[in-house]
């Protein structure tokens, strides 16, 4: 009797696993987030050929200004092609039935390109993603505000707490755009974006 052997999850996320690379005829890609290739150096005035009998060459990896790994693969017409190592991956062992058109690190790790730090998100989960994590971080926008030396409009930023006031003052008090823009000292039209989430939107 042939005895089945049930893999957990941990345990497949110890095995290295290879997929052609989508696209690229010689190249594998593995679960690891490696690439390896089996076209090697034909000599002289030949050039590189492909040969799946030999052992395969392990690919070095450059760094993307933003961070990524990418790796550099080349096609039949010879061209060479600069990829994003973590796209590769998703593309062979992540199914993406829903056409999402972006790939997200789950640890925030650009580098980390594992099988299991990836998945494929829309834009808007990406961005979530990135401020959660901290890979990105919001600034607060600058508003028109009247300086009353100068006499003329200059720049401000509004606290968290001067934002939620300025919501709660107009929703639920008499007070009007034009009295709450000269009490927090910015533009009247200000105000009503604020109210309706144009600016500040990120804070709740």
């Amino acid at each position: 009797m042939t005895a089945l052997i049930l893999l957990s999850d941990w345990q497949k996320s110890q095995i290295e696993f290879w997929r052609p690379v989508q696209g690229f005829e010689g190249y594998d890609v593995s679960s690891f987030g490696r690439v390896r290739s089996y076209w090697h150096r034909g000599g002289i005035g030949v050039g590189y050929v492909l040969c799946p009998q030999r052992i395969p060459t392990m690919l070095q990896f450059g760094t993307h200004r933003q961070g990524y790994l990418t790796t550099y693969l080349y096609r039949k017409d010879a061209k060479r092609r600069t990829l994003m190592l973590h796209r590769v991956v998703a593309e062979a062992f992540i199914g993406n039935p829903n056409q999402l058109p972006q790939v997200n690190h789950i640890t925030g790790y650009k580098a980390d390109a594992r099988k299991d730090g990836l998945e494929w998100v829309n834009q808007h989960e990406n961005m979530a993603h990135a401020f959660r994590v901290g890979l990105k971080t919001r600034k607060p926008k600058k508003l028109k505000t009247v300086d009353k030396r100068l006499g003329r409009k200059t720049w401000h930023r509004l606290s968290d707490e001067e934002v939620r006031k300025i919501r709660i003052l107009a929703t639920f008090s008499a007070a009007t755009q034009k009295e709450l823009a000269l009490r927090f000292s910015i533009d009247p039209s200000d105000v009503s974006r604020i109210v309706h989430r144009k600016r500040y939107g990120y804070v709740t």
